[in-house]
């Protein structure tokens, strides 16, 4: 599933032939319009999209071109480090046409404007959808919730009765249509609902 909102844009067009390490004002003022961050926060995206370059001894003076690897990417970003959905998270907002899961920087400014506290509700339930539908068939069904719960939980820590009896609460209060699948409309309804979603669906830049 590919998201696609006004969150969403990119910086190849209209950069001309500046290669600085620095942003430059017209960037910023188009990022400004286009994300849910400030001026602060997307100068802070940019500090630290120049700082992943340099542990990774890149070309800093090429960092509007450049890509890092999904494994570079979580392995060196803090925020990713600990988050039990970062593959899933680069697998989605990647602009890779290899569909590598690499990460640009305008990627990594997507995932600071999706994850921020000022992002809409609807659209963070639309980017989960997303990245718990790990089959990709366009619905949660119960293989989709036992990896969920898997990766919060550890696999570890819940037998199957237990993982059973809470998938199928899930899909009790959440499958509208009986199908035992959670379209996307049901997904997002269930997760606009829940008092924590906003919350735990937030990373500070």
């Amino acid at each position: 599933m590919e998201i696609s909102t006004p969150a969403t844009i990119t910086l190849r067009e209209g950069m001309g032939g500046n290669s600085s390490t620095q942003i430059t004002k017209e960037e910023l003022e188009n990022l400004k319009k286009s994300m849910y961050l400030s001026s602060r926060e997307i100068l802070e995206c940019h500090r630290r999209w120049i700082e992943l370059l340099r542990i990774r001894n890149r070309n800093v003076s090429q960092w509007r071109e450049c890509r890092i690897s999904q494994i570079d990417f979580i392995e060196d970003l803090a925020e990713m480090t600990v988050n039990p959905f970062a593959d899933r998270i680069c697998t989605i907002l990647s602009s890779s046409e290899d569909r590598d899961g690499s990460m640009s920087f305008e990627d990594t400014v997507n995932l600071f404007s999706f994850f921020n506290q000022k992002a809409p509700k609807d659209l963070k339930a639309e980017l989960a959808f997303a990245i718990y539908d790990f089959d990709g068939d366009n619905s949660i069904g119960r293989s989709d919730l036992a990896q969920l719960v898997y990766r919060l939980c550890g696999k570890a820590r819940i037998n199957e009765e237990e993982l059973n009896i809470l998938i199928e609460a899930v899909l009790d209060e959440a499958d509208l249509d009986h199908s035992r699948t959670l379209c996307q409309i049901e997904f997002m309804h269930l997760l606009t609902h829940s008092p924590n979603f906003e919350s735990s669906f937030c990373i500070r830049i």
